[in-house]
């Protein structure tokens, strides 16, 4: 995460009576000043509904690995198909076995 991401994710609000009154990236340094003030609380300064939070966490899933498709377009695909022409001479492992009459 970058620096500047980091201190949005991060950020803690102490905030008086419903108004946030200084923000903090340190948790030690948000309790340190809400204890000085009256009232005072901590909370999460992004604040950001669930399904918000949801779909972000599917998104970095799937860019990161969990998703359905390949991560490049060569290497995810099967095997070509061999070229036309003469078949080998191997025994197939399907007549390996000999019928038994009367089926």
């Amino acid at each position: 995460m970058l620096p500047e991401s980091a201190e949005v994710f991060t950020r803690l609000d102490v905030v008086v009576d419903g108004t946030p009154v200084e923000s903090f990236t340190d948790a030690a340094e948000a309790e340190a000043y809400a204890a000085d003030l009256a009232g005072a609380r901590i909370v999460d300064g992004l604040r950001l509904p669930d399904r918000v939070l949801v779909e972000l966490l599917e998104w970095v899933v799937e860019l990161f690995g969990g998703g359905q498709r390949p991560p490049t377009s060569s290497g995810g695909s099967a095997a070509a198909s061999l070229p036309p022409g003469r078949r080998g001479t191997g025994v197939s492992p399907s007549k390996g076995s000999t019928r038994t009459r009367g089926r």
